[in-house]
Formats: C-alpha cells, sequence, structure tokens
C-alpha cells in the first residue's frame, strides 16, 4: 500500500494535477481532489493499485481490485 501510494504521488507530480495524497489507510489511499480531476485520479488510482501492483506481485494467485468511494465529505 505505501509503495502503490508513492507511486501516486509520483503521477500525480508527473503530470501536474492539483489532488493531494492525504494519507494511507489500512488497504487504501485517501486522495483530495478538486471536481475537475476525480475522473482522471479515479483512473489513475486503479491503474496503480490494480495493474502496477499485479505486475510487482506476479505471484499472487488472485487478480488484485480496488472499489473506490468518492465522497464530498471525509466519512461519507
Amino acid at each position: 500500500n505505501n509503495l502503490a501510494m508513492i507511486k501516486i504521488m509520483s503521477r500525480i507530480q508527473q503530470e501536474g494535477l492539483k489532488t493531494v495524497v492525504l494519507l494511507p489507510l489500512h488497504d487504501a489511499v485517501i486522495l483530495d481532489s478538486p471536481n475537475s480531476e476525480k475522473r482522471k485520479i479515479g483512473a489513475l488510482a486503479r491503474e496503480v493499485m490494480e495493474d502496477d501492483m499485479q505486475k510487482m506481485c506476479h505471484w499472487l494467485k488472485v487478480r488484485l481490485r480496488i472499489t473506490r468511494v468518492i465522497s464530498h465529505r471525509w466519512g461519507n
């Protein structure tokens, strides 16, 4: 999870996005995004957390899948 967070942070910087990584939480990464970036950051996070991590953990016998929750406020 920490590696995924680092990769997401790196991609955010590379792409010049305004999204901020707030914190890792168990098996999740909490992001704060402007409305204009929510679709893009959702796709980016899915790509990193599913595809990149699957390649890195090639020995896993199960497919990594994420669910994402988009909320207007923390806790919703």
